[in-house]
């Protein structure tokens, strides 16, 4: 299967719908349910994550105070955090940690209101992040992710000693359903990026991932 073709069974997937309990991650789904507590608890934190950015970005342009927003983030963070001792949410916490910590160093928290991370969640984080590709109990979305953030800023993650996955990861995205609904910021941004390029894989071109804090 071509670079394309995998890509195309991506998108096509992705703008036909999700398929019914993939969107909390596909190696979640395809070994242990998360409870109905739990889905309801990842769920509220990606309506906090939306309700922080439209605050932090309506307070830049009105140029207040950011304080709200750095609150209303460190209640995200916090949330998250804690969430990762759910062995059924770990995956798609540390997805969703992963992205937001890798966003804080695109655009400064001014424009984001995404405050520096603590420094110890930063280790929790890396660690964390470290043991799930050691011990290979991550997923294709995961190593794709990784691959990408490495194509558009890799400073923070070579900092950390985080290697960049194999190149070949990105087609194998297109072989799982497309959990890109419901999922925060990392929900926005990847719809974002799949439907801006869609027309430059289909061509065969190389991918072209861009940068920017998701603002819709």
């Amino acid at each position: 299967m071509s670079f394309a073709e995998a890509l195309h069974g991506l998108i096509s997937r992705f703008r036909t719908g999700v398929t019914p309990g993939a969107r909390h991650g596909a190696r979640i789904a395809a070994t242990s349910s998360p409870s109905g507590a739990e889905v309801a608890r990842l769920d509220a934190l990606a309506d906090l994550e939306l309700s922080a950015r439209d605050v932090a970005l309506a307070t830049h342009w009105d140029g207040g105070s950011m304080e709200h927003a750095y609150h209303q983030w460190g209640k995200v963070v916090s949330g998250y955090v804690a969430s990762l001792a759910e062995p059924t949410t770990r995956l798609e916490v540390l997805k969703r940690l992963l992205f937001l910590w890798w966003t804080t160093h695109l655009d400064p928290a001014e424009v984001t209101g995404i405050s520096d991370f603590p420094a110890p969640v930063v280790v929790q984080l890396i660690d964390e992040l470290q043991v799930v590709r050691e011990n290979a109990t991550g997923d294709a979305e995961l190593d794709a992710m990784l691959a990408w953030y490495w194509t558009v800023f890799a400073d923070p993650l070579r900092a950390h000693g985080i290697n960049k996955p194999q190149d070949h990861v990105l087609p194998e995205l297109a072989a799982m359903p497309t959990p890109f609904r419901h999922r925060g910021l990392l929900d926005c941004y990847w719809r974002d990026q799949l439907d801006c390029h869609w027309s430059a894989w289909t061509s065969g071109a190389p991918p072209a991932p861009t940068r920017g804090f998701p603002t819709a």
